[in-house]
C-alpha cells in the first residue's frame, strides 16, 4: 500500500499540474478574446489584416487545436480545446459589455439617455458563441489528440478533418459572396473576400506545418477526401450559424 507521504506527493503534483493548466488556459483564452476585441477597434487596413488572424473562425479553432496538440492525454486535450475558446468568448463579450459599451443606443448629444437596448443582442451572441465554442472545442481537442497519438492513417484523417474545419469559415464567406451576394462590390465586400482568402490560406499552411512537425506520412486520398467532406459539412454548419446570428 502507498504510504501517506507518497499519496501526499501525488496530490501535490496533481494540484500543481491543475494550477499550471488553469493558468495556461486563462492566459491564452483571455489573450485571444482581448486581441479579437482590439482588432474591432483598429482602423483599416490594419484591422482588415488582423481580423482573420485573431477574430475569425480560423483563429479561434486553430488556437483550440494548437492548445490541444500541447496536451499529453485526451482529457487534457479536451479541456484545452474547450477552455480556450470559451474563455476567449467570455473575455471578448465581457470587454464589449463593460469596456466599449457599444451596445448602447441613443446618446447624450440629442438629450436622450443611453439606453441598453443592445443587451439582448449581446446576450444572444454570447450564448450562441459559447455553445459553438464548447461544440467546436470538443471536436478540435479530440482531433488534436488523434493527430498526436493516433495511428498513421488516423493521424492523417484527423489532420484532414481539422484542415476542413479551419478553412470552413473562409470558404463559407467566399461561397456566399460568389453565389448569394446581390449588393454592390464595395470596400466592405472586398474586405470580406480578403479575410476569407487569408483564412483559407492559413488553414492550408497550418495543415502543412502539422504534417512537418509530427512527421505524418501523406496518405493523400485519405487526407483529401476527409478535408473535402469536413469543409463541405462545416460550410453547412456556418450557414446555419449565420441564420441565427442575424
Amino acid at each position: 500500500m502507498p504510504s501517506r507521504i507518497d499519496v501526499a506527493k501525488v496530490n501535490l503534483r496533481h494540484r500543481r499540474q491543475t494550477a499550471v493548466e488553469t493558468s495556461y488556459l486563462t492566459t491564452v483564452g483571455i489573450g485571444v478574446g482581448a486581441l479579437a476585441f482590439t482588432a474591432d477597434w483598429l482602423s483599416d487596413p490594419v484591422s482588415r489584416l488582423l481580423t482573420p488572424l485573431v477574430s475569425s473562425g480560423f483563429a479561434w479553432s486553430c488556437t483550440a487545436l494548437v492548445c490541444g496538440l500541447t496536451a499529453h492525454t485526451l482529457p487534457s486535450a479536451l479541456r484545452r480545446g474547450v477552455g480556450v475558446p470559451v474563455l476567449a468568448t467570455l473575455a471578448y463579450y465581457g470587454l464589449i459589455l463593460f469596456a466599449s459599451r457599444r451596445w448602447h443606443h441613443g446618446g447624450e448629444t440629442d438629450g436622450s439617455p443611453l439606453l441598453p437596448y443592445g443587451l439582448p443582442s449581446v446576450a444572444k451572441a454570447t450564448t450562441m458563441w459559447l455553445i459553438g465554442s464548447i461544440f467546436a472545442g470538443i471536436i478540435m481537442g479530440f482531433l488534436a489528440h488523434k493527430i498526436r497519438r493516433g495511428a498513421i492513417r488516423t493521424r492523417t484523417i484527423a489532420t484532414g478533418v481539422s484542415s476542413g474545419l479551419l478553412a470552413s469559415d473562409g470558404a463559407h464567406s467566399l461561397l456566399h459572396v460568389a453565389f448569394f451576394w446581390i449588393g454592390p462590390i464595395d470596400s466592405f465586400i472586398i474586405g470580406k473576400v480578403q479575410s476569407a482568402l487569408i483564412q483559407v490560406s492559413l488553414a492550408i499552411s497550418t495543415s502543412i506545418i502539422i504534417f512537418r512537425i509530427f512527421k505524418l506520412q501523406f496518405t493523400w486520398p485519405a487526407f483529401a477526401s476527409t478535408a473535402t467532406m469536413s469543409t463541405a459539412t462545416s460550410i453547412c454548419l456556418w450557414h446555419v450559424v449565420s441564420l441565427f446570428e442575424y
